[in-house]
């Protein structure tokens, strides 16, 4: 089922909005080209060291990259020039988008602070979020374009525990950042939710006793429990005393017929969403994240030694 394993490291993945490239971050972040399930190395980048989240321009003219010390880079994708390299921030945060035609990149610091960079000039502005009683702010794509959402953790600074969660509405316009809050929800993992047709899926805190999947409709600013993944791994294979405690990775096919779950960074999970069964469970050490390409027929799995590749249809076949 494993058709290739890549001899690289792999941090975080992202695939372009199109299908055709991925980006993989790790200590030096490097695009693939997908031409079916064969992936091609085109070009790779290293004007930071320690690498951790990435963005992959909506044109695929360009590539930015931010490592654990708040720094972030951009490339041309083509002839690999440095078109800006900023310290914006002090922290690794939460990740980075490409916005207003790819002229600005918008992202955040780990106490929640917003902030925008404009990509010719640097200029960089920001804002807090909250009076400092907010924890992380993964920016979230929404279903349209330029429609963003930003997820906090609300902490009790007296009993230092994290108490609720709040999604807000972002709007960056020509003279700020704006944010308001549109839905409260249950504690939530800190990572980037994934797209579910109409709806943003969340996963549970990590570090909670729960192992639930949660949709976000961000027409509606409403939110409901999705998914039990203890519940379905017991009743898929009646292992009561399997602990799945701590959902760290995400990913969905394409039209949402299967949702892979990583637990503990290890436990790969294939849920059919139709039956809500686990069809499949794969185990892998250091798995760092999980992505579907070539029209979901290949599953990308990262590790912090090397990526496997699976062939899906193969995976699953039985189910199938």
């Amino acid at each position: 089922m494993i058709s290739t394993v890549l001899k690289t490291k792999s941090h975080t993945a992202y695939m372009s909005s199109d299908g055709s490239m991925i980006l993989n971050v790790t200590g030096k972040p490097s695009i693939w080209r997908v031409e079916g399930a064969e992936l091609n190395r085109i070009s790779s980048f290293e004007a930071l060291k320690n690498s951790s989240s990435g963005a992959l321009a909506t044109d695929l003219t360009k590539v930015a990259y931010k490592n654990t010390s708040g720094k972030i880079a951009v490339h041309d994708i083509e002839s690999g020039e440095l078109i800006l390299k900023h310290d914006a921030a002090k922290d690794e945060g939460c990740g980075l988008h490409f916005i207003k035609q790819n002229r600005q990149i918008v992202s955040s610091t780990w106490d929640s602070v917003v902030f925008v960079i404009g990509i010719a000039s640097g200029e960089l502005v920001k804002t807090r979020i909250g009076d400092g009683e907010y924890l992380g702010a993964p920016i979230l794509q929404g279903l349209r374009d330029e429609e963003f959402y930003v997820y906090c953790l609300k902490r009790n600074a007296r009993r230092n525990a994290l108490v609720s969660s709040t999604v807000f509405k972002l709007t960056v316009a020509t003279d700020g950042i704006e944010y308001e809050p549109i839905c409260e929800m249950p504690i939530c993992s800190i990572s980037t939710p994934i797209k579910l047709g109409n709806s943003l899926l969340f996963s549970s805190d990590p570090s909670s006793l729960l192992s639930k999947l949660y949709l976000f409709n961000p027409e509606q600013s409403t939110y409901h429990e999705y998914i039990d993944v203890q519940h379905t791994l017991n009743t898929s294979f009646g292992e009561d005393s399997f602990d799945l405690q701590g959902i760290t990775h995400l990913s969905a096919s394409t039209e949402g017929k299967y949702i892979v779950v990583v637990c503990k960074r290890k436990t790969i999970m294939i849920i059919e969403t139709s039956t809500q069964k686990c069809i499949k469970r794969v185990e892998h050490n250091f798995v760092s994240n999980v992505l579907f390409f070539n029209n979901d027929k290949n599953l990308w799995v990262g590790t912090w030694e090397k990526v496997y590749i699976y062939n899906f249809l193969e995976l699953i076949g039985e189910w199938t």
